[in-house]
């Protein structure tokens, strides 16, 4: 991640981009009054520098700086010197682009904010680095673009949790190992789909089975829906909570799937999204939507050149609702989200934590909260949910059948029971199981790679890479290999061999190909803590002013005594409004020209003057007038014409979604100039 801490920008370069404002010597006179020609661009920025570091000017600064100021200047810094473009849609969200963008330009105004351009010919925003004692605080203050809430009451762990939590998650994988025929032509079969929406609740099946097979967990082979095994078994290795991570993002591409979006080729890149956003959350608050896009814009922006970039095109939307199905969170009452406290709940695996299952009849077993995923696996392989009750497993003849083509014995299934109950199993199970063994055996089809080797070669089926591979032993020098045809020719050649004989051809499964999971360690090593961004609080009210005010009041009071005229004192008092006023010397020695910049009611000849003015400079206008239907209408826009008809003058106002509106100029109750940022060309 990016640090933190923002580094400002050289002094110098600020220097360059003020010195080439065309608005240099306006700026100028704003600061120090009335400047005698001819003037040195370069001594009147030291004069700058040097205003700007005294401690009073400083500490007026200062103390104008309020709430929206902070996070306008905090979301500058942590974007990195963003574009407008980046810092609007970072911000919209809390307030109108009119409003913000009169905010920025204060900001600039103030020289708070510059703008410069990088080395690609992009404009970006700034924090003057002349202020970085001023602003360094302000910059840190991440805590306050991320706004949560605590909970009234600290809410208790629940043992179990809807959405895809392991039990509910493995019963649903035993649910499908059970059905041989999953698919018809336009998806699930209904009387299955029926029969999975009974037992297994909290979950989507449909949505379930596609997320299952947009991460290779499952493949679809004709109407069978079909385990990649070695694939399950890396999914095992990953934290409960890392597993739903994973979920979280085969659901989002199966929602996204009808639309134009990310290829199932980014499920580790979006995992890995989720997986960091989830690293931004402190799980005993509650958020706002505002705070989680926010996160996600960040995530999504972030480029570090690594192989786990955040995908492009990334849709909120989805992206949300993919995590409240996946249970990863929650909406909450006061119209937030809540992360799922009882992800990060620590599980046992010790040895010596005793029993998972509870044998409820000889052939029957029942899954005890604390399992882990990889133990529900082990049980998949041999039996199935029974009935409607999915944390109640069945061992049956169909599902003993399955155990023994995955290469399990009874002894095997046997001793599973045992180790994961605490006791033997009872005598009748035992003879059942050894009775359908005796019989499977008696009886076989194999299908699948199968690897033959010459008497002077069997020695080969000994080695580490090629023994791994071996499902069964088929008769002297013939094995039936797990795994793929590439997978076998790779570990012949770990084994020494140099030629591989491939004859013939067979359809390799889908859920075969691929990236294997990551390993829980790994998976949980990426990326870095974010949630250090929620440490930095502000001593300061982010909403009130008061210094602030005192300033002004102080300013105003000052300005009321001095005999100048009434014109210009109107102005002043505008700028200190605006809080450009930082010392008194700026009120006696003003070299301000009077600019109107609101005309109201019938001054018709001052209102034709604003938009004559915006007309010049490009500036906006924020236009009031009656409104047969809403009474009064305000409409912010930039002025493309004023035209006259039939002997009134026309205000032709292009609006921001493209829509222009024709406002007669004696309508308009009120018309106000929207200044234009002093860095504009």
């Amino acid at each position: 991640m990016k640090n933190p801490a923002y580094s400002f920008r050289a002094v110098d370069e600020w220097k360059s981009v003020m010195m080439n404002l065309p608005s240099f010597i306006e700026l100028m006179r704003s600061v120090f009054g009335n400047i005698s020609t001819p003037y040195n661009k370069q001594k009147l920025m030291d004069d700058l520098m040097i205003f700007l570091s005294r401690d009073d000017i400083r500490g007026n600064i200062t103390a104008y700086i309020d709430g929206e100021d902070r996070k306008i200047i905090a979301a500058t810094a942590f974007l990195n010197d963003p574009t407008p473009e980046e810092l609007d849609e970072f911000l919209s969200s809390e307030k109108n682009s009119v409003t913000l963008r009169g905010n920025i330009m204060n900001l600039e105004e103030r020289l708070i904010l510059f703008r410069f351009i990088d080395e690609n010919g992009t404009r970006r925003f700034a924090l003057n680095p002349v202020l970085e004692p001023v602003l360094s605080q302000v910059a840190a203050e991440t805590a306050i673009l991320f706004p949560g809430i605590n909970p009234e009451h600290k809410k208790n762990l629940p043992e179990t949790s809807a959405g895809y939590e392991d039990r509910t998650l493995g019963a649903f994988i035993a649910f499908i190992m059970e059905e041989e025929d999953f698919f018809k032509t336009d998806g699930i079969k209904k009387k299955i789909l029926d029969q999975a929406k009974k037992i297994i609740t909290g979950i989507d099946p449909e949505a379930a089975a596609g997320a299952l097979q947009h991460l290779g967990l499952f493949y679809a082979d004709n109407e069978k829906f079909l385990p990649d095994s070695r694939k399950l078994k890396g999914f095992a290795e990953l934290s409960p909570a890392g597993r739903q991570e994973y979920i979280a993002a085969g659901l989002y591409l199966h929602i996204n799937e009808s639309n134009n979006g990310l290829p199932r080729n980014q499920i580790h890149s979006i995992a890995a999204l989720i997986h960091k956003f989830c690293r931004f959350l402190d799980p005993s608050k509650i958020y706002p939507e505002i705070t989680l896009r926010r996160i996600l814009m960040y995530l999504d922006q972030e480029r570090t050149g690594s192989v786990w970039t955040p995908p492009e095109k990334l849709k909120p939307s989805v992206f949300f609702q993919s995590l409240e199905a996946a249970g990863i969170m929650s909406k909450t009452e006061a119209d937030g989200f809540m992360e799922q406290l009882w992800r990060y709940m620590p599980v046992k695996l010790s040895e010596n934590r005793g029993p998972v299952i509870a044998m409820d009849s000889p052939f029957t077993l029942i899954l005890y909260p604390g399992i882990s995923f990889a133990e529900i696996l082990a049980l998949t392989a041999f039996s199935g949910v029974k009935d409607e009750t999915p944390f109640s497993f069945e061992i049956t003849r169909k599902s003993a059948v399955r155990g023994f083509d995955s290469g399990l014995s009874s002894r095997d299934m046997l001793k599973t029971l045992a180790h994961f109950s605490g006791n033997s199993p009872d005598e009748s199970l035992e003879w059942t199981l050894k009775d359908w063994e005796s019989r499977y055996n008696s009886v076989t089809l194999h299908e699948g790679l199968i690897l033959g080797l010459s008497p002077d070669r069997q020695h080969l089926a000994e080695t580490g890479p090629v023994a791994s591979m071996i499902l069964r032993k088929l008769a002297p020098g013939l094995m039936l290999l797990s795994g793929t045809r590439a997978d076998a020719a790779a570990a012949l050649e770990r084994a020494g061999v140099d030629i591989v004989a491939k004859p013939g051809k067979r359809q390799e499964g889908s859920g075969t190909e691929g990236r294997p999971y990551f390993s829980r360690n790994e998976y949980l090593g990426l990326g870095a803590d974010y949630r250090q961004l929620f440490a930095s609080r502000s001593d300061q009210d982010n909403t009130s002013n008061t210094a602030g005010e005192t300033v002004k009041n102080r300013f105003k009071e000052y300005l009321g005594k001095l005999r100048i005229p009434q014109q210009e004192k109107d102005e002043l008092s505008s700028r200190i409004d605006r809080r450009l006023i930082l010392t008194k010397t700026q009120l006696d020695k003003s070299g301000i020209k009077p600019r109107k910049l609101e005309a109201r009611g019938l001054d018709y000849i001052g209102k034709a003057a604003i938009v004559k003015q915006a007309l010049s400079d490009g500036s906006l206008l924020e236009v009031t007038f009656p409104d047969p239907e809403k009474g009064v209408s305000v409409k912010t826009g930039a002025p493309s014409a004023l035209e006259k008809k039939e002997g009134e003058n026309v205000l032709l106002l292009k609006l921001p979604d493209d829509e222009s509106v024709r406002i007669p100029l004696g309508k308009i109750s009120l018309i106000r100039l929207i200044k234009q940022s002093i860095f504009n060309n």
